[in-house]
């Protein structure tokens, strides 16, 4: 994860405290064997990871063109996730359910659900913290918050969490019809985002909402030949696009 997008390796530390409270107390010297041979597995696969840092830095760590971005205090961490331009929980509402289930997850269970659930949170957070501690947190130019991407595993876990949550037929009902709803703004998006009818540098709200619950449905035949047997027209803009 972390040869992906180094940000990645704050994760490390969920799976690095799991390790540490449910081995080290039971069995700790079997425990630091097994912690420190897999700290010398990863060393050893990041490894090529190195070399090409020298390589083409002069050092290993990563450009200069990255770390010279951090604020490590991390003083856009607000506006990573509510930020129109961008902010993870405007352009993927359904997010907020599975960071809701998360939470869920570690207020109801009791001891290894409660722990990983609370472990899950952690990471979430750190993600926010160095995603809101770079100068260029707006991503812009890409679909959404692209840096939150690695977090998707987690989300699983909250959303399955929160399902499970949902005792009551009424209760399931709400959530799958919240759920349908998150995921057709998505593609909707997607689908706007595609084809140039939308900014795509920031959300406007009235606007985008309108098109993703009358214009798209009612160009979903026209995008969807225009998909399959013309692709490259995707590439045009379109006649009605609105340019920011």
């Amino acid at each position: 994860m972390a040869m992906v997008r180094e940000q990645d390796l704050f994760f490390l530390l969920g799976p690095a405290l799991d390790f540490a409270i449910a081995r080290v107390p039971r069995e700790r010297w079997r425990a630091i064997g097994r912690g420190a041979l897999g700290a010398a597995a990863f060393a050893i696969c990041f490894l090529p990871q190195l070399v090409a840092y020298m390589r083409l830095n002069g050092h290993p760590t990563p450009s200069r063109l990255v770390t010279r971005k951090m604020t490590w205090t991390a003083p856009h961490a607000l506006e990573v996730l509510f930020s129109p331009a961008h902010g993870f929980f405007i352009w993927t509402p359904l997010a907020v359910l599975a960071i809701a289930g998360l939470v869920v997850l570690a207020i109801r269970h009791q001891q290894d659900r409660r722990r990983l659930a609370i472990l899950a949170l952690l990471m979430v957070a750190l993600q926010i913290y160095v995603g809101g501690s770079v100068e260029s947190w707006s991503v812009a130019g890409a679909f959404g918050q692209r840096r939150f991407v690695a977090l998707t595993v987690l989300l699983t876990i909250g959303l399955a969490a929160l399902w499970e949550a949902s005792r009551s037929v009424a209760q399931r009902s709400a959530l799958r019809g919240i759920v349908v709803l998150c995921v057709w703004w998505n593609l909707a998006l997607i689908a706007l985002f595609g084809t140039g009818l939308m900014n795509r540098q920031r959300i406007e709200l009235g606007r985008n909402a309108y098109d993703a619950f009358v214009t798209v449905p009612r160009m979903a035949p026209e995008l969807a030949y225009r998909y399959f047997v013309n692709r490259e027209s995707y590439y045009r803009a379109h006649p009605a696009a609105r340019v920011p």
